[in-house]
């Protein structure tokens, strides 16, 4: 896995770029063909704008906020939802067959905000976590407003796994209702005792696919109770 904190300084406070994890509202279940069918043609929409609209009749119908993913190489989302299993955490995810850690949390950040970061911004840090390559990543102020403006073109779109993606010092962080996952928990510890690098003078930051689709209105973010645990074939919460 790869983590990056994507941080930056105001008023001389650290803000930490975190969101809260989302999970699928449906399952793969190939014993089920009639199911695993109907699965497949609801995630296949032929548009980015189909999958928001999607997104947003699935919200309508359900009472929360539901995104969609980017669509993989056949061209299939997954739609998402908060959970009561959710936890707030930086951008990470797992390396996929093939790629570095920093090739990973480059595409991580692609997916999740919409942004691309040179190889220049990441700075690998000093402590180790069990199968996770961690990176500080700082941003300017001005960056960081560009950061947020991206943030919420893509949550009007319905686009992501990580929602209400947002600046936030440590105690805001530790106020929220959700828990923190433990290795967002370990780059908060760290962020206190650290001499946090400073980013470059000149950005490398852009946006990626920063064409303008169809937006909808945010429904509220409302957990939904999961009784799913480690160890159990987990079940869609949505029927088809």
């Amino acid at each position: 896995m790869a983590a990056a904190a994507i941080y930056t300084i105001r008023n001389g406070m650290v803000y930490l770029l975190t969101g809260i994890e989302s999970y699928y509202c449906y399952e793969e279940n190939k014993d089920d063909q009639w199911y695993q069918e109907r699965l497949t043609s609801w995630e296949s929409p032929s548009t980015d704008e189909d999958a928001g609209f999607r997104a947003f009749m699935l919200a309508s119908q359900c009472n929360t906020h539901i995104q969609y993913t980017l669509p993989d190489k056949n061209n299939r989302v997954h739609f998402c939802c908060v959970t009561s299993l959710s936890k707030i955490g930086v951008v990470k995810g797992g390396i996929e067959k093939g790629e570095t850690p920093l090739q990973t949390i480059r595409r991580e950040i692609i997916e999740e905000i919409g942004m691309s970061f040179g190889k220049d911004r990441f700075f690998r840090t000093d402590f180790t976590i069990p199968r996770t390559t961690c990176y500080w990543v700082p941003v300017t102020e001005e960056e960081a407003y560009a950061i947020e403006k991206r943030i919420q073109e893509r949550k009007d779109q319905l686009r992501g796994e990580v929602f209400d993606i947002a600046f936030r010092t440590i105690d805001m962080i530790h106020t929220m209702t959700y828990e923190i996952n433990s290795v967002s928990k370990r780059i908060l510890k760290e962020m206190v005792y650290t001499q946090l690098p400073h980013p470059p003078s000149q950005s490398l930051l852009r946006s990626s696919s920063p064409r303008k689709t169809q937006t909808y209105p945010s429904h509220r973010i409302t957990p939904l109770y999961d009784n799913w645990s480690w160890g159990k074939p987990r079940t869609s919460l949505f029927s088809i």
